[in-house]
């Protein structure tokens, strides 16, 4: 667990580079809140923060699969502090997959996603989402970044709201 930016990141495990096999998290009756970034940050990638999205994005990981269980896990009010931050962020850039169960959990108040699962090369994403609510997640918006995305006619006060 990384606490060395209080306040940044409320729980933040790193796969070692050299891990094999399947790295298993059970996280269970846990709540996360007030984290200005990612609730919850499970990384398989050397650059940190910093590895790119999604398939072909920068960075390379462990040969390591990473398998999350998750069981009345709650995350309120996290990502409101940086752009993109998810209530859990799960990166594997490695040759592994990403397993995770969510099961009777909550994601609330998560600026951007309230699960995001990137697999970053050629391994699989499997989900398996059970009795768990996503509510009011997504609304923290940077009006820099979007504004490539949106009609010049729009004011900068209407990508504000």
């Amino acid at each position: 667990m990384d606490l060395a930016e209080p306040g940044r990141k409320g729980i933040y495990l790193k796969v070692g580079e050299s891990q094999k096999g399947t790295v298993n998290i059970i996280l269970e009756k846990v709540h996360v809140s007030g984290s200005a970034y990612h609730g919850i940050h499970i990384s398989d990638c050397a650059l940190r923060d910093k590895c790119g999205g999604g398939m072909g994005g920068g960075g390379d990981g462990s040969p390591a699969s990473i398998s999350a269980h998750l069981a009345n896990v709650k995350i309120e009010s996290v990502g409101y502090g940086a752009f993109d931050g998810d209530g859990i962020w799960i990166d594997e850039r490695g040759e592994g997959s990403i397993y995770t169960t969510v099961i009777d959990s909550l994601f609330s108040r998560v600026g951007a996603d309230g699960i995001e699962l990137d697999e970053g090369n050629k391994g699989d994403v499997t989900a398996q989402i059970i009795r768990s609510r996503f509510v009011d997640t997504g609304n923290y918006c940077d009006p820099t970044v979007l504004k490539k995305c949106i009609s010049k006619r729009q004011s900068e006060e209407e990508l504000r709201n």
